[in-house]
């Protein structure tokens, strides 16, 4: 989620490399906790990879949903429709 809030926020114009750098110190500063995936969870990602068509990199969330065991949120409607198959899924 780190990456892809940073890659997100670096391509808006009106956020500043000091902007980007605060937002990320603000989300590990309210508690968000940080997964490193492990293999188990890496397998489950390429498993729906193949089984979505969807990438690898979409997919790690559904599978870090399953190993939890908790509901995936999302704003990308493609991703959801693809992850309730999978786990339970919420669109923002």
């Amino acid at each position: 989620m780190l990456y892809e809030v940073a890659n997100v926020l670096h391509l808006k114009k009106e956020f500043t490399e000091a902007a980007v750098k605060e937002a990320l110190r603000s989300l590990l500063d309210v508690g968000v906790e940080i997964f490193t995936p492990t293999e188990e969870i890496l397998d489950k990602a390429v498993h729906y990879t193949f089984r979505t068509n969807h990438s690898f990199y979409d997919c790690l969330y559904i599978a870090l949903a399953a190993h939890l065991g908790a509901r995936l949120l999302t704003a990308d409607e493609a991703l959801y429709k693809k992850a309730r198959l999978f786990v339970p899924a919420i669109l923002l």
